[in-house]
């Protein structure tokens, strides 16, 4: 995003500054021909229509520019602008941001969720489980670790017809600001050997997924997704998404975080390393009665 109005301010200035110099000289020959009307220059006929053309090219030029550069600012993201509720059933709520172009589909989502957060967590980082309860979600592929809380993964997600498939090419980092609160975050990487023919690779300008510990085995979850789906996306299938997809996969991750057989896996391991609260939650759920929502 940042690179994006950085680059369309630099083009904005040059553009400017030659628009500028042009009327500037044409209005300087202009005031000039105006005082001395004998010269030489202002009697031929080919200088005049020179100066006019000029001034009338200057003019259609910068309404074209300004044409461009109001199109390039449709384009860019300004989901944040606004958030508007479009959906709220069993707990949660669905908004939908501001779209810039055909595609994008930002959306936020907000619950409580009835699961102590280390088994959340738990849940996301098994990422080989996670299609058994992300809607639509085919395949997620690991691959590489950065560090201990950075990665770069890849998720294949199925589409119905007519549409193609989804691929996200993905970096990813996970930080604690505080105990009993977990931030994972994501965005699209550039690298083209990642991408699939079977597929349409997705521009993902922000995946934000915030937990915070309630206490009494509740969880505060908000999910934001910013970006573009990228090719074409029927109407129905963009609403449907808003709908629908957040509403599963929040209650979807619920499900998985309560099931009997999630046990931690290494590179969750790794974390409570990092986190060692998240180790004591963990330790503390075993003795907590727990409803089992299956």
């Amino acid at each position: 995003m940042a690179i994006l109005i950085d680059q369309s301010r630099v083009v904005r200035s040059i553009l400017i500054l030659f628009i500028r110099q042009i009327l500037i000289s044409i209005f300087d020959y202009r005031c000039a021909c105006k005082k001395t009307p004998d010269h030489p220059l202002c009697q031929c006929a080919f200088f005049s229509f020179l100066l006019n053309t000029g001034q009338r090219m200057t003019k259609f030029f910068l309404l074209i520019v300004l044409g461009l550069f109001s199109h390039t600012l449709n384009g860019l993201d300004r989901s944040t602008d606004t958030w508007k509720l479009v959906h709220e059933e069993d707990g949660i709520k669905i908004f939908k941001g501001q779209e810039g172009r055909q595609g994008s589909l930002p959306f936020k989502a907000e619950t409580m969720i009835d699961a102590p957060i280390s088994l959340l967590i738990m849940a996301i980082f098994d990422y080989k489980r996670k299609p058994e309860w992300a809607p639509k979600l085919m395949k997620v592929t690991m691959i590489r670790k950065v560090s201990k809380s950075e990665f770069i993964f890849k998720e294949r997600y199925q589409t119905p017809w007519p549409a193609l498939h989804r691929l996200f090419n993905l970096t990813g980092s996970v930080h604690s600001p505080d105990k009993g609160k977990f931030i994972f975050t994501a965005h699209s990487i550039k690298d083209r050997t990642l991408d699939d023919s079977c597929c349409v690779t997705s521009d993902v300008k922000l995946i934000e997924l915030i937990f915070e510990d309630k206490g009494s085995n509740k969880t505060s979850v908000n999910f934001t997704f910013q970006g573009h789906f990228g090719g074409w996306i029927p109407t129905w299938l963009s609403n449907l998404i808003l709908k629908k997809w957040p509403f599963k996969f929040l209650k979807g991750l619920e499900l998985q975080a309560l099931k009997k057989d999630l046990i931690p896996t290494a590179d969750y391991l790794e974390i409570e390393q990092l986190y060692p609260w998240l180790e004591s939650d963990r330790k503390s759920v075993s003795v907590i009665p727990i409803q089992r929502k299956l």
